[in-house]
């Protein structure tokens, strides 16, 4: 695979982010930290402990409520975040090409939050969790791919 210079190399996992740069060339890649960032999520025992709420249905029968999942929504919302922040560099640096690494879910919301000039600037994607792998290692996907 061929990576162009200044292109990035973003890796997602819901709640960190890593961000890569390409510094060298197409062929011989010099892959350099650009930005970092991870989100604390609360725990479930923040997020409350009380019963789902209750509701009639016909037939004098009861159902429950599903419980907010908070943790899902702050993926989310990170996802979306992470995705303004790439299409305000895009919108930058017109020609930058990106590499998406990211596990399945964190990929479909990026995909989904995307904007479509950011889209077609996507190289590839990758599905995987790699944001805690070593540089080394995320070049061996790379060449891989």
């Amino acid at each position: 695979m061929k990576l162009p210079h200044a292109a990035l190399v973003i890796l997602a996992d819901g709640q960190r982010h890593l961000i890569l740069e390409n510094h060298g060339k197409a062929v011989q890649w010099d892959l350099q930290v650009r930005s970092t960032d991870e989100q604390q999520l609360q725990s479930a025992g923040e997020q409350g402990t009380e019963r789902p709420g209750r509701y009639p249905v016909s037939g004098g029968r009861m159902t429950t409520v599903e419980q907010t999942d908070w943790k899902a929504m702050d993926k989310a919302a990170f996802a979306r975040s992470l995705a303004k922040w790439i299409d305000d560099d895009l919108e930058t640096n017109a020609d930058r090409q990106v590499v998406l690494i990211a596990d399945a879910k964190t990929l479909g919301l990026l995909r989904e939050a995307l904007s479509t000039r950011v889209q077609r600037a996507v190289l590839k994607e990758i599905a995987g969790n790699y944001v805690h792998r070593p540089i080394e290692a995320i070049i061996k996907l790379l060449e891989a791919a």
